[in-house]
């Protein structure tokens, strides 16, 4: 629903110059606005979730023996450093998300 909707809607009305009129019409406005705020918030806090559980997930891979099994040292000291390179950037992400959204 747009602004330019809301005003046809009020002038097809028989009292469009009403203060109730416009009273209703607002909320009708606010209302439709939150509407999708809320399914948005909905699905991204699923997304911080699935988010927050894959950097985990590379956090526990890089401290688990079984991918650095017969690396060489410096292979090992590698593979951790990018996988919670990748843990550390994707909290980031979620934490910018939360802010953005003020999400706790």
């Amino acid at each position: 629903m747009t602004s330019e909707r809301i005003k046809e809607i009020q002038q097809q009305t028989a009292y469009p110059d009403s203060i109730s009129v416009q009273q209703a019409l607002l909320q009708v406005w606010n209302e439709c606005s939150q509407l999708p705020q809320q399914e948005l918030s909905d699905d991204v806090k699923q997304l911080i979730l699935l988010l927050e559980s894959r950097s985990q997930e590379l956090e526990n891979e890089a401290t688990s023996k079984n991918n650095i099994e017969g690396l060489t040292t410096e292979q090992t000291r590698d593979v951790k450093i990018k996988k919670i390179g990748e843990s550390q950037g994707i909290n980031l992400c979620v934490l910018q998300i939360k802010n953005l959204l003020k999400l706790k």
